[in-house]
């Protein structure tokens, strides 16, 4: 058990507390099947203080920071932010809450993610007022894939790096899990450096003479609220808790520029009810799947989503305009023109038939169901 759920050595552990319900080897997630989301679960901080601290007391100016990057073959995403500074009293542990998200709906039509943590002990004055600053509310970025989301949190990630290389602070754990996607699962996900859904923990163990992380059992490992206990009694060391999930669909985006060509395209249908001649129908016909064609473009590129529910999505439409062609009149159903699509699966662009792409289409919405995600034009259960 312990080494199913454990890696490391030296300096920061990762442990590895899968969501309920599930082993490590089902709690993997593999590349392409949906969309991750993680936050800060809590995280800890203890200091014994050095020699003249021991004796006389005193406290630490503390910063929390964390970076999460969505890491393909070519390019990489990632946010850094401030969650937390603070001025701890040396001996006394402290708690920072947080339940922050700092990536929402990731998808996984990439390589890995990584989540990775600084905790500093700051000693310059100016350092730590540049700080307070980017601990304010606005400027902590949550990682998204669309591309507003990802300029604005690159910015502020630039300015969190320069501050924390600038003046070189005094590092109390610093740590990292990368989670690899394949398309393969994992007899032992954790040992494999896997992505998985859990709580990742990342202890720190603080000097040659801890031996408290030697024979730890992770299988004692549980979580309560933002802290950590282990066989039952609060841990007393530094540590770091990340908790990450998993959705299969995020359903569509009504706010995108794709979803309102997909509307502008069935409402041009709408013209059909005016004419009567089999070649004016032909000619509104053209004119809304040329706007099918290209809202199909700009799906397929949107970062955002997976290629398989892109897929989904654009079956989805294209059935939708079908249906409305026929059921106002325009018989036969047109046999669309084939289009070279960016990034979507290859079985839909083999799957210009009219029964193919109603099953995909039906597939879909069978899924967005099952995983309580609003379908078009209704609300949620």
């Amino acid at each position: 058990m312990a080494d199913e759920n454990a890696v490391g050595g030296f300096g920061t552990r990762v442990y590895f507390i899968p969501s309920a319900g599930m082993d490590p080897k089902s709690a993997q997630i593999l590349m392409g099947h949906g969309y991750v989301t993680v936050n800060l679960k809590g995280a800890h901080y203890r200091s014994g203080g050095n020699l003249w601290q021991k004796i006389f007391g005193g406290s630490d100016k503390v910063s929390l920071s964390t970076q999460i990057t969505h890491m393909t073959g070519v390019t990489s995403a990632s946010c850094t932010s401030i969650e937390e500074v603070r001025k701890i009293d040396v001996g006394h542990p402290f708690y920072f809450g947080s339940g922050r998200f700092i990536a929402l709906k990731l998808p996984t039509d990439c390589d890995g993610i990584e989540m990775a943590v600084t905790m500093s002990a700051i000693k310059s004055d100016n350092l730590s007022g540049a700080l307070d600053i980017l601990n304010s509310g606005e400027l902590k970025g949550t990682l998204q894939m669309a591309p507003p989301a990802v300029s604005g949190a690159l910015a502020i990630a630039n300015v969190v790096k320069k501050l924390l290389t600038a003046t070189d602070p005094q590092n109390n754990l610093q740590g990292s899990y990368a989670g690899r996607l394949s398309t393969a699962s994992s007899d032992n996900p954790i040992r494999d450096f896997c992505l998985v859904q859990g709580t990742i923990i990342l202890i720190y163990r603080e000097s040659d003479d801890d031996t408290s992380l030697d024979d730890l059992d992770p299988g004692k490992l549980s979580t309560d609220g933002d802290g950590l206990k282990y066989d039952g009694q609060v841990m007393q060391n530094t540590y770091v808790m990340f908790q990450v999930s998993f959705d299969q669909l995020r359903g569509e985006d009504h706010n995108s520029q794709w979803s309102g060509m997909f509307s502008t395209a069935e409402q041009a249908l709408d013209q059909l009810l005016t004419v009567t001649a089999d070649a004016d129908r032909q000619k509104i016909w053209a004119t809304a799947y040329a706007t099918f064609q290209q809202a199909v473009k700009l799906l397929m590129v949107d970062p955002s989503y997976t290629s398989d529910e892109a897929t989904g999505i654009a079956a989805l439409h294209l059935t939708s305009l079908r249906k409305k062609y026929t059921t106002s009149g325009g018989q036969p159903a047109p046999a669309p023109a084939h289009v070279e699509l960016p990034r979507v699966a290859a079985s839909f662009l083999e799957s210009f038939q009219t029964n193919d792409v109603e099953k995909i289409a039906s597939n879909y919405l069978s899924r967005l169901a099952r995983a309580n995600v609003a379908l078009p034009g209704r609300m949620a259960r």
